[in-house]
């Protein structure tokens, strides 16, 4: 049964990208999420520093994908 789940999951994922994707609008793919949320903000728009998040940010998706990667390569 979980082997379904996470395959209907993972179909589920590649539909929304998909569609996101071909109708090609700014902000709609999780690449552009996670983005969104680890680069600073627009300085024409008169921002002079970082958000507060974008460092921690950068920190958690790093950390994270480093961890995958490990995960996946070691079992751990």
């Amino acid at each position: 049964m979980w082997a379904w789940l996470w395959a209907g999951w993972i179909g589920y994922f590649l539909v929304i990208e998909g569609i996101a994707l071909v109708n090609a609008r700014h902000g709609d793919t999780l690449s552009e999420q996670v983005w969104r949320y680890v680069t600073q903000p627009d300085r024409r728009r008169g921002a002079r520093k970082p958000a507060w998040w974008v460092w921690p940010g950068r920190v958690g998706v790093a950390g994270f994908g480093a961890w995958l990667v490990w995960h996946f390569l070691t079992g751990l």
